[in-house]
């Protein structure tokens, strides 16, 4: 008989809602079924179900309800095979009636409630299919170029990072990149200073739209220093390109005897974390494994490869784990359209960083065809869970796209407002502010002339290629010296 819980049913559909697939195909999900890949199972039928097909509401509600490769949970079955019954789908109806026959009026409501939440749920991802990166398959045979190499090496702070003071014991973490803290990240002593970014790589070389996924201790002058990094100019065909990358800094750099020698605690710390990582099959526990060895290469033994173990927990639908593996063979340049794959289901499963990655691509990558509206629709979605770049991102493109139809200054300006305490010092931010006062309904070309100047000072501090602002400002003004004043 089911137990209906008023509490449980409401709130556990809150959280396990996890659709993490965008390749429709039945056939493969029933494989993995008769084969008793109930997780990889699972994780099709989702992505089947997102195509309204009643066989995976149906299968779902059989997955759940006999707890084949995931929790037994009558409560998330029943939800399934109500949908599998609206559709009239084999004996699904039966079985509704039959788990349903002691439930009262109002269990039945909030039944109802939570069909209706997971459709809507899933129109949504009907909805992100539309918004897909196309593959541009005549690039898939190239490679960006980086000097004579095809692979980036990350940047290097110009000073060590001791050296600037910043080895100091207090733990924080930058949720800016829509990532979870990882076990090692949550003890109750201290660890010292370690940073890991993600960041873009103009055509110039310079290093722009930095975000921190992991960091302990005082970080802002090391990212302050990294940002002033020139490294190898991408290229594409010979044309410079935008690319991306990470780089680890601070102990994240060490190797073993260093790391055990000045910080035997944690060291050892870690080595227990990791060997209770390593015994778990769960995708999130995988996915922590993974990252630990990535972060904290000393971890790794000749037989543990990272790249192995993330795919594994992407192959099980982690979302998480989708990106960081998605990303890293794209930054490697083997597979760039598995790559892609991988990042676009990352997006689609609601990872902002993921969301703000494949606007990128859309806008830059030479594998991708170009789609600003494409791009322009994902960086408001990351934007909508608060990520600032994304929503600087989204501005630029309502302010400069070569698509006239998506110029919308005010809107632009509204995005700017909400990330100026954040960007006020980064110069594109500054380039935006002058290109709104320019493009406004009542332009303000004073202000215009202001920001474009600070724009310009701000990328020169920086080493960026600021030409083209340069030519702008000449535009605008007599040499730069005298300002054009509008009647």
């Amino acid at each position: 008989m089911l137990k209906m819980n008023k509490i449980k049913i409401w709130s556990t559909f809150l959280v396990f809602f996890n659709f993490s697939a965008f390749a429709s195909d039945i056939h493969q999900a029933d494989s993995y079924f008769e084969q008793h890949q109930y997780k990889l199972a699972f994780n099709e039928y989702l992505s089947v179900a997102e195509s309204n097909k009643p066989e995976a509401f149906y299968q779902l509600g059989l997955i759940y309800y006999k707890g084949l490769g995931v929790a037994k949970d009558e409560i998330k079955a029943l939800v399934w095979f109500s949908l599998a019954a609206k559709h009239n789908y084999d004996n699904a109806q039966i079985i509704v009636d039959n788990l349903f026959k002691h439930a009262n009026e109002e269990d039945k409501d909030k039944l109802d409630e939570q069909v209706v939440f997971i459709e809507k749920k899933l129109q949504k991802k009907m909805l992100y299919r539309n918004y897909l990166p196309e593959i541009n398959n005549n690039n898939l045979h190239q490679k960006v170029r980086f000097g004579a190499e095809d692979v980036l090496d990350p940047a290097e702070l110009i000073e060590e990072v001791e050296e600037l003071g910043l080895d100091t014991y207090t733990t924080n973490f930058d949720a800016e990149s829509g990532e979870v803290t990882n076990n090692f990240d949550q003890q109750d002593f201290s660890t010292p200073f370690y940073l890991i970014t993600e960041y873009d790589v103009a055509p110039d070389g310079s290093i722009r739209n930095i975000i921190p996924i992991h960091s302990s201790g005082e970080i802002k002058y090391a990212l302050f220093d990294l940002a002033k990094t020139q490294i190898a100019k991408p290229e594409f065909k010979q044309k410079g390109t935008h690319f991306t990358s990470r780089s680890y800094f601070g102990i994240a750099n060490y190797n073993k005897y260093r790391m055990r020698r000045r910080h035997e605690r944690f060291y050892k710390t870690l080595k227990k974390q990791k060997n209770l990582l390593k015994l778990s099959q769960e995708p999130i526990d995988k996915y922590r494994y993974a990252m630990m060895l990535t972060t904290f290469p000393w971890l790794k033994s000749e037989d543990e490869q990272p790249i192995i173990i993330l795919k594994q927990a992407a192959e099980y639908g982690y979302p998480l784990a989708e990106y960081q593996y998605g990303l890293k063979i794209y930054q490697q340049q083997s597979e760039p359209q598995q790559g892609i794959y991988w990042i676009s289901k990352a997006a689609k499963s609601g990872v902002k960083q993921a969301q703000y990655r494949l606007g990128t691509l859309l806008k830059h990558s030479p594998w991708i065809i170009e789609d600003e509206k494409k791009s322009l629709f994902w960086f408001e979605e990351a934007a909508s869970q608060g990520h600032i770049i994304a929503k600087q991102k989204s501005a630029e493109i309502k302010l400069l796209a070569k698509d006239k139809q998506l110029h919308d200054v005010d809107g632009a300006i509204i995005y700017l407002a909400e990330v100026y305490k954040q960007q006020n010092e980064e110069p594109q931010y500054q380039y935006l502010k002058a290109m709104a006062y320019a493009k406004k309904e009542n332009r303000e070309l004073p202000k215009a002339v202001q920001h474009i100047r600070r724009a310009i000072n701000f990328g020169k501090s920086l080493n960026w290629d600021v030409t083209e602002w340069q030519t702008q400002l000449n535009k605008w003004t007599s040499g730069g010296r005298v300002t054009i004043q509008d009647n």
